[in-house]
């Protein structure tokens, strides 16, 4: 957050006062001037608690709040459609400081089932594109990520072009807001997951039911790690996403044996 000194602008991003950095804001004369942005940690508990709000796009209606936590269904959205570009609109993000402090905000867009090619392309936030700082493709589930200097709370819509499919199954995306700059990793069966991780899992296959055991919550495992978010949807084909954090403030590990072909992603946090 910039503090003005003799008329000129200074971005500020920590404070210190004997010798303390536990300071998070400054108040002068009752106002407010200056609050500390989020730790990673502070993001990965508002992420858990508002879910709702963060995330968008549920079985086909890209505007929609997820709803619960954990859902399966059967469903033919997305089925033979190529390419697709998608709009997430409806933001209306409301959060107390410091979750509404950072000076930086990471889109996320997600993409998983029947991919065809499965690059994740031309993201924007509030209509305006913005650079894809990182991501992970693969032809069954794709996670991208870019930045932008909207304020988390002036954020109306994201979106992205997708691959899609042009067969006789399904695909599905999600979009996620989160405060400050976070990069995306590949990682194998087990992850440690320090302060404010986040992993993400993006597949598809088996059968054209539901199977408690594809629901990502049934083979991930480790003392403290948190699911937010996991959909199961099948049109021949199951397409399966899971998101959990670490909302701890010590180190966890997480190991996993997906059922199904996909990707596993950590998303951490590398500024404000």
């Amino acid at each position: 957050m910039n503090i003005n000194f003799n008329g000129s602008a200074t971005d500020i991003t920590e404070v210190s006062f004997n010798g303390s950095t536990d300071v998070t804001e400054i108040n002068f004369n009752g106002t407010v001037v200056w609050q500390k942005a989020p730790t990673a940690q502070a993001v990965a508990a508002g992420l858990y608690t508002s879910f709702n709000t963060w995330i968008k796009g549920d079985a086909g209606n890209v505007s929609a709040a997820p709803g619960g936590r954990s859902e399966y269904s059967n469903t033919t959205d997305f089925r033979n459609v190529g390419t697709h570009t998608e709009t997430f609109s409806g933001y209306n993000i409301s959060e107390s400081p410091p979750l509404d402090v950072s000076p930086n905000q990471t889109a996320v867009f997600i993409q998983y089932g029947s991919d065809s090619g499965a690059d994740i392309s031309a993201l924007k936030v509030n209509g305006s594109g913005i650079t894809e700082t990182d991501s992970v493709n693969s032809t069954a589930g794709s996670v991208a990520v870019g930045h932008t200097s909207v304020a988390l709370e002036s954020i109306s819509n994201i979106g992205a072009t997708f691959a899609g499919t042009t067969g006789n199954t399904s695909d599905f995306v999600h979009s996620m807001v989160l405060p400050g700059k976070w990069d995306v990793t590949s990682v194998t069966s087990a992850a440690t997951l320090i302060p404010g991780d986040i992993l993400i899992f993006a597949g598809q296959g088996g059968g054209d039911s539901y199977d408690a055991n594809t629901m990502p919550n049934a083979w991930l495992s480790g003392t403290n790690v948190t699911l937010v978010f996991e959909r199961q949807r099948w049109w021949y084909s199951r397409a399966v996403c899971g998101i959990w954090c670490n909302k701890t403030a010590s180190n966890v590990t997480a190991s996993f044996s997906a059922p199904i072909t996909g990707i596993m992603v950590r998303l951490r946090h590398t500024d404000i």
